[in-house]
């Protein structure tokens, strides 16, 4: 509000308190709530949190998997639900996160969509896009952050560490800066450290912030996914280093294969001079609000742990050395890509986050981890990868640099209907034949969707482009029908035929 991209990251810069970013909105969206959340909810936290913890520097709103999730589960579209969290909390900073590696949607698009994209999301009400690679092509990120930055919103480019950046790798430190000041020369403005695999110990977190430090003026902040236990200590030595900013969560979406539970840091620093603006208090209250919400829609699912024999029947290191060994005969993928692709599968969500037999733990993680961009590119034909000879050969059919050539490469969306489409495919066109049956359900509360609409229950519908504020009155249990106010109107609504 006062200066803009400038602004923004001179106030990053300008104070020696931590500043902390917030991911519990997009930790939300993820098929771990057991019930799909909806934007109506969305907007209750958003608005929580502006009222309670309005320090934050950020929060991250929305990425590529929850656009998708938002546009499957929900059935809505996720530039309505920005548009509506932003109506909801005009004065909260929002962050969405893309990968220059898949670039976006089900399959790989041309760079020009993501510029398109970019520009999409920031009408919508984003004000900070983050773009990573876990590649770390340098080609690759410029021009998504190029494309991003024509939107006139804060970019920040991340270094990714995972394949050549494991930090415990001969020259990863000094390959780390060496993006990290391609990004400064390229125009980023603010430059993140993503840490998603667990790789960063407390020493090697110190000595990597110092050195980009020392290369870098732009502001660093750190987001490190907690897989291996001592994810805060890592966390504490990056903000001891230098580090300005750190994304964290509540504690009741905290933990294994997110960020770092954001009471705990705050806890872990309040009497010294990096501690944060965000007060504790607001926390602990907004952390009861996403318990109660979570317990309305089924539970917050936590990752399995592995049993005793899992050794027996899950993946080991042996196992994945010999994978590893066979994905790097491939002429196609390179040592960075095998190693980044078979270790952060291995190590991002736990070790590992699912135990079955062998090959469908394999195959999950693996899933799950390059479709997303965290190892990297896009599996071709998910229905071939049954066993891991299926993965090597999926992984082995990419092309270099990580995801295959775009079948829509002379595609120009010129509407948000036509960009959804580019993007998602038959799952948008889904979308839209749902919208024209149903409406626009995004103000109908979670609650309602999932147990049922009740008594006393009030929502919102879009009906022709006008917005309709609705109250459930009574509901008959035998017939079905319902009395409503529809606009201060008493409406009686029949059951539909057939059925209560």
């Amino acid at each position: 509000m006062d200066g803009g991209v400038t602004g923004y990251t001179q106030w990053l810069s300008s104070t020696s308190r931590i500043h902390l970013a917030d991911s519990t909105i997009r930790v939300l969206q993820s098929p771990r709530l057991a019930g799909a959340i909806r934007t109506y909810d969305l907007c209750e936290v958003v608005t929580n949190l502006a009222r309670y913890v309005r320090e934050l520097s950020a929060v991250d709103v929305i990425s590529q998997e929850t656009m998708f999730d938002c546009l499957v589960r929900a059935r809505e579209c996720p530039f309505r639900r920005i548009e509506e969290m932003r109506r909801a909390a005009p004065g909260l900073v929002l962050r969405a996160s893309l990968s220059a590696a898949t670039c976006l949607g089900a399959s790989s698009a041309p760079r020009g969509v993501l510029t398109i994209t970019a520009a999409e999301l920031v009408r919508s009400g984003i004000d900070i896009i983050r773009i990573c690679d876990p590649f770390n092509d340098l080609d690759r990120i410029v021009a998504a952050v190029t494309a991003a930055s024509l939107s006139d919103a804060v970019v920040e480019g991340a270094v990714c560490l995972d394949g050549a950046l494991h930090p415990n790798l001969p020259g990863a430190v000094s390959a780390a800066v060496a993006v990290a000041a391609g990004l400064e020369r390229h125009g980023a403005h603010v430059l993140v450290i993503e840490d998603r695999i667990g790789a960063l110990r407390p020493v090697s977190a110190y000595a990597l912030v110092r050195a980009i430090r020392r290369e870098v003026s732009l502001p660093l902040c750190v987001r490190i996914v907690e897989s291996s236990g001592y994810g805060l200590a890592s966390l504490l030595s990056a903000i001891e280093a230098g580090a300005v900013g750190a994304d964290t969560a509540l504690p009741t979406v905290a933990g294994p294969g997110h960020e770092l539970d954001g009471v705990v840091l705050t806890n872990a620093i309040h009497d010294t001079e990096r501690r944060p603006e965000t007060g504790l208090p607001g926390l602990v209250m907004m952390d009861e609000h996403i318990r109660a919400l979570c317990s309305q829609l089924g539970g917050w699912k936590g990752f399995d742990r592995p049993p005793p024999d899992a050794p027996d029947r899950g993946i080991t290191p042996a196992f994945l050395a010999e994978v590893t060994d066979r994905t790097i005969d491939s002429r196609t993928v390179s040592q960075d890509q095998a190693l980044a692709a078979c270790e952060a599968a291995w190590r991002a969500l736990g070790q590992p986050a699912w135990v079955s037999p062998a090959r469908q733990s394999l195959v999950e993680l693996a899933v799950r981890m390059i479709e997303s961009g965290e190892a990297g590119g896009i599996l071709l034909d998910r229905a071939r990868v049954d066993d891991p000879q299926g993965l090597l050969d999926s992984v082995g059919s990419l092309r270099d640099g990580g995801f295959p050539e775009s079948p829509t490469a002379e595609v120009d969306p010129r509407s948000r209907k036509e960009l959804l489409e580019v993007l998602w495919g038959d799952r948008a066109k889904e979308l839209r034949r749902h919208q024209e049956q149903f409406g626009d359900l995004e103000m109908i509360p979670a609650r309602a969707c999932f147990l049922g609409i009740g008594p006393g229950d009030e929502f919102q519908l879009v009906v022709d482009g006008e917005v309709r504020r609705i109250q459930v009155l009574a509901v008959d249990a035998e017939s079905g029908e319902a009395t409503v106010e529809i606009d201060g109107e008493q409406v009686q609504i029949p059951a539909l035929s057939g059925s209560p």
